[in-house]
């Protein structure tokens, strides 16, 4: 079973974002009223879903389990493989 990236495909696609409005603004395609509307939309959809995906990934400096328990490898270096 693959495991979900939300941090991945979200910053992904707001990276998409802000490359197309940049490339729109460079090229003067789309007003600038335009590009800085969209600009201020994406902005604020990068801050809420930075705290929305926080919640969805495992924290590397202390992952717990949704009880609060400390979550710990199924086997340690001095294991045989």
């Amino acid at each position: 079973m693959k495991r979900p990236r939300p941090v991945l495909v979200t910053f992904a696609i707001l990276a998409g974002a802000q490359v197309l409005l940049g490339g729109a603004a460079l090229s003067a395609v789309v007003p600038t009223a335009w590009v800085g509307l969209g600009s201020l939309v994406v902005a604020s959809v990068q801050a809420g879903m930075t705290f929305y995906v926080q919640g969805k990934v495992t924290p590397l400096s202390d992952p717990r389990d949704a009880s609060g328990e400390a979550l710990v490898p199924a086997w340690t270096e001095d294991d045989e493989l």
